[in-house]
């Protein structure tokens, strides 16, 4: 034990067992938009934005189609307020870049990397709450974003495109360690749920992707779909925009289980996913044109319409960090005078292992210093070896 401490073990409480009971939830809103080649499209533009994200108020923004570095620049002085504001960092790849803005006071950028999918790069954005309580709830609970611009239009090779592309984010995403909270935000470019891409996302895994509202079918230019097309909100051209009102649902934010299940302490909260600006009346219309667009007040339904050709896809979830890591099910220590061992800081060298009552033992997979934990209930041995062989055994009961 004197060893353990000497080396700095880092153990973490569950607030269940140390007898706290208080809730500790945030909600955030998130955010997809495609913002039309800015700056290329039209330099001047940004302030139109400014009034889309005032009344939204999101706290994670994935943004599409920024075409170089000075975009960043103009959307921190005439778009978002910085002091509530921060983006991740630039990074060029193609024509076509993405990037994230996010509540810098609600949120921590853990982590940020660029994963080499094909056709185009996936930037992918960990995130972490500012605001949780550590004193009640330590165990971190972590979210992943990944910024996606598809390849466009029809025909074969395109599809293939997208097929690729796809394919690669969900081998990167499964092969994840297990307890992650993923989600897919941006432009996929799908004309249909029959499109190989749109397969790959949803097909059954470990991370499998989800559509929200289960709108699942052939959407472009189909009525049956109108509240949820996102593309173009206008017939007029400019800005390089496309026109043909809104006939296609190209934008889209795919949570995979564990967000729509909440098991991992982030949670889609049901009927929160809309796209802004479609209020189902606009059918291969502007939405400016008749009957009036009531969805959102008039200087934001005219900023939509002027900004982009694309409606930005938005949706709510929950952190609960009375869950944390596992969310459903607490755990109890009845040996060798911890409380729950939650999260470790790994060396080299050190190991944790699990045996369950029938004597079987497999090594725990970890993932920024959290440990997976059983996810059958019973009664465990947790093994814990260190850099020079010393050995501690909890009894931990996995109580669902």
């Amino acid at each position: 034990m004197k060893d353990l401490q000497r080396r700095s073990i880092i153990l973490l409480f569950l607030s269940a067992i140390a007898g706290w009971t208080t809730a500790q939830n945030d909600t955030l809103k998130v955010m997809s938009y495609n913002v039309l080649r800015f700056p290329e499209g039209n330099s001047n533009k940004a302030p139109i934005l400014r009034t889309i994200i005032n009344y939204v108020q999101p706290d994670v923004i994935g943004l599409q189609e920024l075409t170089e570095p000075s975009a960043i620049d103009s959307l921190r002085k005439y778009a978002f307020d910085t002091s509530i504001y921060d983006n991740a960092n630039w990074v060029q790849e193609s024509e076509l870049m993405t990037n994230i803005f996010y509540n810098k006071n609600k949120l921590q950028l853990h982590r940020q990397i660029s994963i080499a999918t094909q056709p185009r790069r996936t930037n992918v954005y960990t995130f972490y709450s500012k605001t949780q309580n550590f004193q009640l709830n330590p165990d971190t609970v972590f979210f992943t974003c990944m910024n996606v611009h598809f390849k466009s239009s029809t025909g074969t090779d395109n599809e293939s495109q997208r097929a690729v592309q796809a394919a690669d984010i969900r081998i990167y995403i499964d092969n994840r360690p297990p307890g992650g909270n993923y989600m897919l935000l941006g432009d996929l470019n799908l004309y249909n749920a029959s499109e190989p891409a749109w397969i790959n996302l949803l097909e059954d895994g470990p991370n499998k992707l989800n559509d929200p509202i289960n709108r699942i079918g052939n959407w472009s230019n189909n009525a049956s779909f109108s509240d949820v097309h996102t593309q173009s909100p206008r017939t007029a051209s400019f800005d390089l925009g496309v026109t043909g009102g809104l006939d296609d649902r190209f934008d889209f934010i795919l949570p995979n289980d564990a967000i729509m299940d909440g098991r991992y302490g982030v949670r889609y909260l049901e009927d929160t996913y809309f796209a802004l600006g479609n209020d189902g009346q606009h059918f291969n219309k502007s939405i400016i044109a008749t009957p009036t667009n009531t969805s959102a007040p008039d200087s934001v339904i005219e900023a939509l319409h002027d900004f982009a050709d694309h409606l930005p896809v938005i949706m709510d979830i929950e952190l609960d960090y009375n869950n944390g890591f596992n969310s459903t099910r607490t755990f109890n220590v009845t040996d060798c005078n911890f409380h729950q061992l939650q999260s470790l800081q790994l060396k080299p060298g050190e190991t944790i292992s699990w045996t369950d009552m029938r004597g079987l033992t497999w090594i725990a997979q970890s993932e920024n210093g959290k440990i997976q934990t059983p996810q059958v209930p019973g009664l465990y041995v947790l093994n814990y070896t260190s850099t020079i062989g010393k050995e501690c055994k909890l009894k931990i009961q996995v109580i669902k």
